[in-house]
């Protein structure tokens, strides 16, 4: 089952990193190792999300497992992500693929562009 309501603000055009903690972790789940982790945002239509706008996958240098068995890694936003984007509450959700091809979703929530003075 994913974790809700992992929300989190980030100010347009902005470099920001976002820690995640899968616990508990998904059954059949025990570690990071080998595992591709997805990360995807969409705007909020209505009350459901619309067409993706941004992704990110990993591990690469926007997605770093920084403890594998502990099931924790961070997600590094950079300013271009945002930086064209309008200030709104976005949809967000992290889906993750074992080495054994095994799929769970892990985290859904919002990501809020903030807009600047």
């Amino acid at each position: 089952m994913p974790a809700y309501n992992q929300n989190f603000s980030i100010p347009q055009g902005d470099d920001l990193t976002v820690d995640f903690n899968i616990d508990p972790a998904p059954l059949e789940f025990d570690t990071l190792t080998g595992a591709q982790i997805i990360w995807a945002a969409a705007p909020y239509v209505g009350f459901v999300p619309g067409v993706v706008m941004l992704t990110k996958s990993g591990p690469s240098s926007d997605i770093i497992v920084t403890n594998p068995t502990a099931m924790t890694f961070s997600l590094k936003l950079n300013r271009a992500d945002t930086l064209t984007r309008d200030p709104d509450i976005y949809f967000h959700q992290v889906t993750i693929i074992s080495a054994a091809g095994k799929y769970a979703t892990v985290t859904l929530g919002t990501m809020t562009i903030e807009d600047k003075i």
